[in-house]
């Protein structure tokens, strides 16, 4: 980095690095970096949090937009939806205090972050429903609140706050007065129950926790064990909140998943090692404080005399640290954002040499190592945040070193300073750290990592002969599919390859469509310890770098993906010349004549080559990437013989139809936007070669991975059919699959997951299929099935949220009245719970001669309804963490490779960029926006000069910052160029 883009980032950070420091972090909802507000602001009457990322379409505007509350109930029966009358427990306006009680009342409107909330204080707070912690379920009557309405803001604006500092603007007192009495009576009964049970609480984390290992818990067990009440006596909600009370004021002993925490109730207790660490470190910079507090003003302390043990351990540490930073820096620059630049050195990647060169440098002593991974929980995995008592203690260790004089001493510093002493390489994405993932391989639990150890092992002998699988249990039952082509559609670089798709044409001119799934829950029961690992991993996840998989790579890979001579259990159904599906079947088979082929190739077989206009274009930092090296033999188009060209061809005409139908129930195609990030480290695949932590040593990292992000223009207008390609082929077979899945089970009352819209909660007075077919559909059929991209956010707005169930429910966005998992069991855990139920069920049907339809064999299932309800509330938390790490993978690459072609000139980049207002933003300050000649997501800076900026503008802006640490790619505006509803603007 050369002098004047150091002075160019010193400007930035001076202008925006500290008073953007929290937002940065709190906007980017994908990674969670900070997903509970540290404080409410209050003003007058109100309490106001404001973190736009924890918005979540759960909610409703009043109770008129509410279905019946028992339906509600019986859908949601944990109130992830909250309900007017819930008591809730928010965050506290200090810190250092206990949480807020109060009770639901409504969301502000439909599409705001905000919902408003009554306190025990008889006060009205607004905060985002996302920070609520902990629910009791229709605490007071909703008549009660129904009143509270006419006195309650519907928004709060700048002339209500002036207000409010001179009027009392609460809700009057004999209305709220029964309410109020209830929220107290509840705190006080709470604080008894701790008072009598205090030396317990007190102790919650010597009493739980394990010496070495990181352990798990819920809330209601958590209580039973602290409260020593036995399992069949009922933990009342006050006993609850009174352990709650305890595990908060324990601080970093107890972690939690703030987002998903009040429906799992799942408690992380750290290790009373990991404790001792953090107590050990703090006492270490006490005494280092304390030291230099007494001493002359202006003192260096790298050569002050320490007389404590914990001053000379800092001072050691800081002076070692420096050297070694100071080294650092002659082959890499620190910036001010969250990441040190590139190396100086490049090494081309070649089949004898990669792109990287490890030097290992000095030893970390024991006490040093305790630091480092001090450091990491805070600036990497985030555990200190909401405790200021040990969040301002790193910053007295990172001036100790003087490196960081114009710096903003705050966690992105920090994962700066690991870079520079070689513990974290300067590409880390640290996104996989997050304790709430808990990928075994980020040694966050010991035991987690034995059982990874103990899976890996079975690569290199019998996974049979070491108890971890079985026999084919459907072996007798399975169906030979002889010749029938199955086409399994993917990339070239697919491993793990779960489905395949085939027709067979009936006499009567309809024609039965099979996708074949690979089967590997035939050869495990769902208490083994692949299973196992597979339950704790719930989906592979895939980042850029590498892929976590749920499955040990001999299992997925090796034994259950499907190719020539495997085993599969096939969905089919027989569609009629119109997509109508007339009868539908599940059994399993063996699948011989497999033909892997990618989705351009079978565009080219049926003519639907990728036009100019969806072309994409390759942005590279670091050389070239190596040639692509194929994993399996891959059919091309001009392999295919008449006979399967004519059946793909009839798949993908029965693939329109099947949306045809699909469109009917308002169903639509959102794919997300086209790109692909690929990194390389080595010549023989995509990806990069494990690099954890290094805590005993220095590892220094001499060069940079290849980064490769495969962008094209952004297009404003919508295709909600998608295209008619390979694809949407694929798509409407998986969704028919998912359809006869979940159609199977429920003919046999089988207990199931099913997924679908909760309804009538969005919030809306007009349903998502109504605004759908007043708008949106007549806009479709005039423009060719496009609609402008800003426009969808209405559609999405009337949407409700999507649920996990137990009896099927209309999915409004997919158009189906009947929807469970069922096409990826190699990679997500649910699909395997489906397919252990109808296995079992098939069995059953075998054994005793009969069909199970009208629930006639629920008793010899693998798992009961009772054990999918507790099962699906973890389920989807689990999903939601991984969807949003998969996410944070993305823009983590794709801000590094911005971020090195941007402040290094790896890669020319226009000098303007076209940002398209796609969404409504929470945050007043930035827009939420997308580069079109990237396809890339990025926040636009509001225009400080007064003009409004409105969804479908597009602006021209330039680079205002990228920030590797929350992944954000910002923008300056420069200019209004046009604008949708009015044209283009001079």
């Amino acid at each position: 980095m050369n002098a004047g883009i150091r002075l160019e980032l010193k400007d930035w950070h001076t202008t925006y690095g500290i008073h953007m420091q929290d937002e940065l972090g709190d906007y980017l909802g994908s990674v969670d970096r900070t997903e509970t507000p540290n404080s409410f602001s209050r003003v007058g009457g109100t309490q106001e949090v404001y973190n736009p990322d924890t918005y979540d379409n759960d909610t409703m505007e009043g109770m008129e937009a509410m279905p019946g509350l028992k339906e509600l109930d019986a859908l949601d029966p944990n109130h992830r939806i909250l309900r007017p009358g819930d008591l809730v427990e928010l965050p506290p306006l200090e810190s250092s205090r206990d949480p807020v009680v109060a009770v639901f009342v409504r969301r502000l409107a439909a599409g705001s972050v905000m919902s408003q909330f009554f306190s025990s204080t008889g006060k009205w707070l607004h905060s985002p429903q996302a920070v609520v912690q902990f629910v009791v379920p229709n605490f007071v009557n909703p008549d009660l609140i129904e009143k509270f309405i006419p006195h309650l803001p519907n928004a709060v604006s700048k002339e209500l706050e002036e207000q409010s500092a001179f009027f009392d603007l609460s809700v009057p007192r004999d209305l709220s007065a029964p309410v109020v009495s209830r929220l107290i009576n509840f705190t006080k009964e709470s604080q008894d129950i701790y008072r009598q049970n205090a030396v317990r609480l007190d102790s919650a984390h010597e009493l739980l926790a394990h010496e070495n290992d990181l352990k798990f818990g819920t809330l209601t067990q958590i209580g039973r064990k602290l409260l020593n009440r036995p399992a069949d006596v009922a933990i009342t909600p006050q006993e609850q909140f009174a352990v709650r009370l305890a595990l908060l004021r324990a601080g970093f002993a107890f972690g939690f998943d703030n987002r998903h925490h009040r429906i799992t109730g799942f408690v992380h207790i750290r290790s009373k090692a990991q404790v001792k660490m953090v107590a050990n470190v703090r006492e270490w910079i006490r005494q280092y404080r304390d030291e230099m507090a007494r001493s002359k003003p202006g003192s260096d302390p790298l050569t002050l005399h320490f007389s404590s043990k914990g001053g000379r351990i800092i001072q050691t540490f800081a002076r070692k640290a420096r050297a070694v930073a100071l080294e650092s820096r002659e082959d890499r620059e620190p910036t001010f954002l969250g990441n040190v630049g590139p190396s100086k050195e490049r090494n081309k990647i070649t089949q004898k040499q990669g792109a990287i060169r490890y030097v290992r440098g000095r030893e970390w002593n024991e006490n040093e190592q305790e630091i480092i991974r001090f450091f990491e929980a805070w600036s990497c995995v985030g555990a200190f945040r909401r405790q200021p008592t040990i969040e301002s203690q790193p910053p007295l260790l990172l001036q100790a070193t003087g490196l960081y004089e114009n710096y903003e001493l705050r966690e992105k510093t920090g994962f700066v300073f690991l870079q520079e002493i070689g513990v974290m390489v300067p590409y880390e994405n640290r996104y996989r750290y997050d304790e709430n993932l808990l990928i075994p391989a980020a040694q966050h639990s010991r035991p987690l990592e034995q059982l990874m150890s103990r899976l890996a092992a079975a690569s290199t002998t019998d996974p049979m002969k070491m108890g971890l699988i079985t026999e084919d249990t459907m072996k007798h039952l399975r169906h030979d599919w002889e010749d029938l082509p199955v086409f399994c559609v993917d990339k070239p670089g697919a491993l793990e390859i779960d489905d395949g798709i085939s027709i067979e044409p009936v006499q009567d001119g309809t024609n039965w469509i099979h996708v074949h799934i690979a089967n590997p829950t035939a050869f495990m029961d769902k208490d083994s310890p692949v299973a196992r690992m597979a339950r704790h991993m719930t989906e592979t996840i895939y980042m850029p770098e590498r892929a976590y998989t749920m499955l040990p790579e001999w299992a997925a890979k090796q034994r259950f993906s499907l190719r020539r001579n495997r085993p599969c259990l096939t969905f089919s159904a027989r569609l009629d010349s119109s997509g109508v599906m007339l009868e539908y079947n599940v059994r399993p088979g063996t699948v011989r004549n497999v033909q892997f082929i990618d989705p351009d190739e079978v565009n080219r077989a049926l003519g639907l080559e990728r036009s100019e206009g969806q072309r994409r274009r390759a942005l590279i930092v670091g050389g070239e990437p190596p040639p692509s090296q194929a994993v399996k033999k891959e059919t091309k188009a001009e392999d295919l013989s008449p006979t399967m060209k004519e059946a793909l061809s009839k798949l993908h005409g029965l693939a329109k139809q099947r949306f045809g139908v699909r469109s009917a129930l308002s169903g639509i195609s959102l794919a997300a936007v086209d790109q692909d990030v690929k990194v390389w480290d080595k010549y023989s695949h995509p990806g990069l070669s494990w690099s954890g932590p290094a805590r005993t040593h220095v590892k220094r990292v001499f060069g940079d991975p290849v980064i490769q992000l495969m962008a094209s223009d952004f297009s404003t207008d919508m295709d909600l059919a998608g295209k008619m390609d390979s694809n949407m082929m694929v798509r409407e077979c998986m969704l028919l699959a998912c359809e006869v899945g979940s159609k199977w089970c429920h003919d046999r009352d089988l207990p199931n997951i099913y997924r679908g819209s909760l309804p009538g909660v969005s919030g809306s007075k007009e349903t998502a299929q109504q605004y759908y077919q007043r708008v949106l559909e007549p806009m479709m059929k005039q423009r060719g099935g496009a609609v402008p991209f800003h426009m969808l956010n209405a559609y999405l707005n009337r949407s409700n949220p999507s649920t996990l169930t137990l009896e099927p429910l209309q999915h409004e966005q997919l158009g189906l009245t009947h929807f469970s998992k069922v096409t990826s069991p190699l990679r997500r855990y649910g699909d395997m719970v489906t397919h252990w139920q109808i296995q079992a069920a098939l069995l059953e049907e075998d054994r005793r001669g009969i069909s199970l339809v009208g629930g006639k064999g629920r008793d010899a299932l693998p798992f009961s309804r009772a054990s999918l309800q507790q099962m699906m509330l973890t389920l989807r938390a689990r999903e939601d963490r991984i969807k949003r790490a998969k996410m944070a993978g993305i823009h983590f690459w794709t801000s590094q490779l911005f971020f090195r072609a941007h402040y290094f000139n790896e890669m020319e980049l226009p000098k303007t960029l076209t940002a398209y207002i796609s969404q409504p933003s929470a945050n007043p300050d930035w827009q939420v926006s997308i580069i079109k000649q990237f396809g890339v997501g990025a926040r636009m800076k509001t225009p400080d000069w007064g003009v409004e900026v409105k969804l479908g503008d597009e602006w021209e802006c330039e680079i205002d910052a990228v920030d590797v640490y929350v992944a954000l790619l910002n923008l300056k505006p420069l200019r209004l160029i046009s604008r949708a509803e009015d044209g283009t603007v001079d």
